[in-house]
């Protein structure tokens, strides 16, 4: 059987802007919802969903700011 490679362009994608923000900036809002769905999904059961939203939630912002190590 042959192979063959078909060169095509690659798709433009769109420019990437990186943004430091505080973990309570609206920006960081969609981040902080797929974490919890990730720990949703790898901890499905009722309590233990309960038990990883306690935890997401168990610390302030603040705490993960550069000023305080995070």
């Amino acid at each position: 059987m042959a192979t063959f490679l078909v060169e095509t362009p690659a798709p433009e994608l769109p420019a990437l802007e990186l943004v430091r923000v505080h973990p309570a900036d609206p920006r960081a809002t969609f981040l902080l919802a797929d974490l919890q769905a990730e720990y949703d999904r790898l901890y499905p059961s009722q309590a233990e969903a309960a038990e990883a939203d306690k935890e997401i939630n168990a610390y302030l912002a603040e705490v993960f700011t550069p000023e305080q190590g995070g």
